[in-house]
This record gives structure tokens, sequence and C-alpha cells, in this order.
């Protein structure tokens, strides 16, 4: 069972992958999703978190890779178990002070082996959202579209052996995909207070099932919606609530396939619960979500991480395969020292194979920075 039909399972069937991106985006916006020329990828287990995904900063098409080779992820041991790291982090967390909006501004990347013999991150995005905490204030969001490129100064020597191309075919979920260098502007859109309360009354318990947002409506769930009841999390019981029913028809799901308990920290609970670290959420919400990562199995401290952005922080994995190929890969969280700030999430190569043959340990093979996540009284602005 893979990332996306864990997701089918859970949320019924996303659309087609040239329309999900438009689709995460539109419920980031409001807007109706736009019909784009170039082709958008299936985002598995983060298209729950719904726009906690975005791509590297920056226009340039080269640069942002470690030098040499493949991307270092971890370093031996580390300052404590995973479980005393998200403890603290939970502590650290509910001393926060809510503001009048909370701020995420994301970057997000996959990565491609080309036929060429190197690695190519595509599908790159960045996004700045900003959820006010009143229904009273607009919401506001960002986002551009990033150029493709080389990962690594490696890879973009041997790009530049290839002629430097601006076009690549890869594979991405068993089908066709082309990558380019191409960009786009910065796009913008805001949300009035009237949209959302008038959004927030069509969630509430009885709407009429065929209203234009029913509690049935994506947009009304937690975890992908933040303009309805639940655009910020405030209830730390609902949350525990929330991720409890979903462990259980979790548990159906694995009837068929128990061989993949060992793998679901991977594959569901890092995912989900880094979509609730990241949301509009009070400072005892993100507590709770820090405990609950600390009371999930599989859940490892790997030590010092350098992430995308050349950041260090510490790395918080657990291990699964991937189905499309067979990859053996880390779902890794990494947090800032000290603050315990989420710095980001990315899947890390252990043993590359299938599409991803090629491909060294340790080569990230999605990422997302996060540059920005808290309350904050500042007035939204453009990055």
């Amino acid at each position: 069972m893979d990332e996306i039909t864990m997701v089918r399972e859970l949320y019924g069937r996303p659309e087609p992958d040239p329309a999900v991106r438009e689709r995460v985006r539109a419920r980031i916006t409001g807007e109706r999703p736009a019909r784009r020329p170039r082709r958008r990828m299936t985002f598995g287990l983060g298209l729950v978190a719904a726009a906690t995904t975005a791509v590297i900063a920056g226009t340039n098409l080269l640069g942002g890779g470690t030098a040499g080779g493949p991307v270092v992820i971890g370093t031996p041991g580390g300052d404590g178990s995973a479980r005393t790291i998200l403890l603290a982090a939970a502590e650290n967390a509910e001393k926060e002070q809510p503001g009048r909006y909370w701020r995420l501004h994301t970057t997000y990347a996959d990565t491609y082996r080309v036929k060429e013999g190197y690695n190519v991150e595509g599908n790159r995005w960045e996004s700045d959202r900003w959820t006010a905490r009143s229904t009273d204030d607009p919401d506001r969001n960002f986002d551009r579209d990033l150029p493709s490129r080389p990962q690594t100064p490696a890879d973009e020597a041997a790009w530049r052996r290839a002629g430097s191309p601006r076009v690549w075919k890869v594979i991405s979920s068993g089908q066709p995909h082309t990558l380019t260098t191409e960009s786009t502007g910065w796009r913008s859109s805001a949300i009035s207070p009237e949209r959302k309360r008038r959004l927030a009354e069509m969630c509430a318990d009885g709407s009429p099932a065929d209203s234009p947002a029913s509690p049935a409506d994506p947009r009304c769930d937690p975890l992908v919606g933040l303009s309805g009841r639940d655009r910020v999390l405030t209830d730390p019981s609902r949350l525990k609530d929330r991720l409890s029913q979903m462990r259980a028809r979790r548990a159906f799901m694995l009837e068929a396939e128990p061989e993949l308990e060992k793998e679901m920290a991977a594959r569901f609970d890092m995912p989900i619960i880094y979509g609730f670290l990241t949301q509009a959420a009070t400072p005892q919400v993100r507590a709770e979500a820090f405990r609950l990562l600390a009371d999930t199995p599989g859940v490892r401290s790997i030590g010092t991480v350098t992430d995308r952005a050349g950041r260090r922080g510490i790395g918080l994995a657990a291990r699964a395969t991937r189905d499309d190929g067979g990859t053996v890969y880390d779902q890794v969280i990494i947090l800032e020292p000290g603050t315990y700030r989420v710095l980001g999430e990315q899947k890390v190569v252990v043993e590359a194979n299938g599409t991803h043959r090629g491909m060294a340990p340790g080569t990230v093979l999605s990422h997302t920075v996060v540059h920005q996540v808290g309350w904050t009284n500042d007035t939204p602005a453009h990055p």
C-alpha cells in the first residue's frame, strides 16, 4: 500500500496528477482551480497537510546543493532520544504567544534521476501563507513556481556535460512527466472575512449535505481546510481524537497488508503530525502534536541533520519502502536546536531502486524547507 493509496482510503480519491497542485493551491486561496499547461505532481501524504509543501527558495537555476555529492543527512549520536527531544519541544511550544496571523513560508521540491545520470530537483514551489487568527481579518496568500535545476554541484557538472538541457523527461508515480526551467512570478490572493464566516457557517453541523460546503466538504476538514470552523486549531483533545480516528481507519486497511505496520510511522504518522505542527494552531495544540509524535513507535533520533537550505538541525526519522520501485527511505522531520522550531521535512534515500536507481544514500528524494512558521503581529506582505 503506497502513500497515494492511503490518502485515497482516508480522504477519498484525489484528482489526477495534473490537477493536484492546483487543487492544493485552490484550498489555500479559496479560488477555483485553474487549468495550467504544465503537469502537476501528486504529493502523497503531503496533500493531507494541503500546503505544508513548497520549494527551495530562490529563483536561480543552479545552486542550493551541498558541495560535492549527495546531501549529507545526519551524524551519529545526538542529544537524546526522540521522545526526550519531542517532549522538550512540547514544553517550548506551550510557551509561545499567539499573534494576529499564523505565517507559514515554505519551499518544496521533488528529486528525479534523469537518463543522463544526474539528479534534478523539480516541481519546485514557494508558498507564503498568512492565516488570520480573527475572522475579522482577511487571509493572505502568495506563491510561485520555481525552475527545475540540478541538485548538487556534481549534478550541475553532469548537466553541463550533457549540453545544459532546459527540459527533462522523467517518470513520476509511474507516469511520464516533464520538468522544465520555466518559472512564474508571484501570485497573490486574499480570503475576505465575509467569505470565511460564510464557509464557517456552512461547515457547521447540520448544514445541508448538498450545500456548497457541508461537513463532508474537504474544506471543512481540519487537515486540509483553513477557512472553515477549524481554520485555527484550538482544542488539543480534538486533535488527539482526530488522529485516533485516522489510526483506527489505518488499522482496518492494514488487515490486508500487516507487514506494513512497521512502516506506518514514516508513511502515516510523521506526515500527518507534521501537518498539525505547521498548521495554524494554539500553543496548546502544537504542544499536543509534539507529544503525539513522542508517543509514536518507530520514530528515532538521527543526530545532526543538514537541510537543503544549509541549516543544521535535530533530525527525527522513521524508515519505509516506496511501492514505486522499492526505494528504501527515511522520512525526516528537522527541528531547530534550542527552540525546537520546525525547520522542515524530507525523504532521504537509504537504498535506491527503480526509477531512483543511481541515487547515492543520503540523496534527498523530496523536501520542504520551512523558512518561517509561527504567530506574528506583522502585516501580511510579499516575501
